[in-house]
């Protein structure tokens, strides 16, 4: 894939081009109706971006070093629009058996979870921001039904996490808040 820079800063052109080979049709063979796929991997902009515009232009050559009738080209447009009514996080917050707090909350440069009355054995503890990119993950080996785990929270910025701690069969999510 080739970026250009762009000419605005609120638009960037990625150019996806075949140099070493031919496309192979989804289906067809060439003629008009012919179907091309290509993928590619992108990321949405953050919330409150607005409108994202994607524009595809499929050049089909038959390689005879001529430019001629058989030579096939057509384009194509899709429109994003960003859903604002609507919240999405790759974690939601989910009901459980599991018996878990975090104090204080919010929290400052550090907080404790306590677990009680749970199953011993291993938990992952994973900690998510507000987009739901996962900053911190750790095992947590549950010995004795209870535990109290300390969390560093001194290099979060402020603002809203999901907290959570999960085994092979349970899991919670709890919203936490650093000042």
């Amino acid at each position: 894939m080739h970026y250009q820079t762009p000419v605005n800063i609120t638009y960037t052109v990625a150019n996806v081009i075949e140099h070493d080979a031919p496309l192979s049709p989804a289906s067809g063979t060439g003629d008009s109706g012919t179907v091309y796929t290509e993928s590619f991997s992108w990321t949405a902009p953050v919330a409150g971006t607005g409108t994202v515009s994607l524009w595809a232009a499929l050049n089909a050559v038959n390689f005879d070093g001529q430019a001629d009738s058989q030579d096939k080209w057509d384009t194509t447009h899709l429109v994003l629009s960003e859903d604002t009514a609507v919240t999405v996080n790759a974690v939601t917050e989910i009901k459980s058996a599991l018996d878990v707090n975090i104090y204080p909350n919010p929290l400052s440069d550090a907080g404790l979870i306590a677990l009680t009355n749970v199953e011993n054995g291993t938990y992952a503890l994973s900690v998510f921001d507000e987009q739901g990119k996962e900053i911190s993950q750790r095992a947590i080996e549950v010995t004795s039904g209870s535990q109290i785990i300390s969390l560093n929270t001194s290099v979060w910025a402020t603002g809203i996490y999901l907290v959570k701690i999960a085994n092979s069969h349970n899991e919670k999510v709890m919203k936490v808040v650093k000042r």
